[in-house]
């Protein structure tokens, strides 16, 4: 007893299996919430600092929704919630996207 065979194979069950860390989706792309705000510049997006260090800190980012992208440079600001990205109102408008919706922002390779 307590013996092991060599050469067998042994099925390990999903609950004794180790943890691994569970990655956010690829790295150089979130998918975070609008909110269209007026103190934000034309063409400039803010996010948490914590998203930008996820993402790399890109100096520019693609906001996609279906199949409307636009190019956004990326302004660093505390204040923006975790989950949130901050566009100009004008900005969500000339794309045709409603305050609250779930976008994709992605790092420019």
């Amino acid at each position: 007893m307590g013996e092991i065979e060599r050469g067998k194979r042994v099925l390990v069950p999903p609950f004794l299996r180790p943890e691994k860390e569970e990655k956010r989706g690829a790295r150089g792309e979130r998918r975070l919430r609008v909110k269209g705000v007026d103190n934000v510049d034309k063409g400039a997006v803010k996010v948490n600092k914590t998203v930008a260090e996820e993402m790399e800190s890109p100096s520019e980012a693609e906001l996609v929704e279906g199949e409307k992208k636009r190019l956004f440079r990326v302004v660093v600001d505390e204040k923006v919630p975790h989950n949130e990205i901050w566009v100009n109102h004008e900005d969500l408008k000339s794309l045709g996207i409603a305050e609250g919706t779930v976008v994709t922002l992605r790092k420019i390779r």
